[in-house]
């Protein structure tokens, strides 16, 4: 004998099956909806980055932070031509030319960079001596901790000591750091390591 047992009122949590299993859309508008949202959380992110700058430029004067419309001005009028750069010895030029020897700079260095990482990779995967030189320089500059790094490089920017020499100071730095980093020292030692101190 069987006992039918009626099932009651529906479970509104329990997952619904997808739409395109009873032939809808569900793939295809479960990707939207997840690009829609997306999109909309980066224009809140960058509404709110700009809502900040905002109103961080209205608390201070003028000389020490402007306004995002300011500052778009000041790009918008020197981009071409800007005679204030003129005065550093570069010239007739502009932001945008400055801007692309920049990112011609940048991706000659990939180029040069990878193709050296790549055949000394691959050079030190075939020849142990070399390996052997390789290896303890790979190890040292692939641990240095993003955290380090963004520490130190807030660090220098608030405590002034940006000058010529930021590039090697910063850099004694984040291999100290990351040498006390992989011997196991506590990382509030590590990070002061990673400070420049005047």
């Amino acid at each position: 004998m069987r006992l039918d047992i009626p099932g009651g009122p529906p479970d509104l949590l329990a997952p619904r099956p997808p739409l395109d299993a009873v032939g809808g859309q569900g793939k295809r508008s479960t990707k939207t909806r997840q690009r829609l949202i997306s999109v909309l959380y980066t224009v809140l992110g960058v509404g709110l980055f700009f809502a900040a700058w905002w109103c961080a430029a209205s608390q201070l004067p003028r000389s020490r932070l402007v306004t995002p419309l300011d500052a778009g001005r000041d790009i918008w009028a020197n981009f071409f031509y800007s005679p204030r750069l003129g005065v550093f010895g570069l010239g007739e030029v502009g932001y945008g030319s400055l801007l692309l020897y920049t990112v011609g700079n940048v991706l000659v260095g990939l180029v040069i960079g990878g193709a050296i990482g790549i055949l000394i990779g691959t050079a030190s995967a075939r020849l142990k001596l070399l390996r052997v030189f390789v290896d303890p320089v790979v190890l040292v500059l692939g641990t240095v901790p993003v955290l380090v790094a963004a520490t130190g490089m807030t660090l220098v920017i608030l405590l002034g000591q940006i000058d010529v020499s930021i590039g090697a100071q910063f850099a004694l730095c984040a291999v100290a750091a990351a040498g006390l980093a992989k011997m196991g020292w506590p990382m509030p030692v590590v990070l002061l390591a990673s400070a420049e101190w005047p």
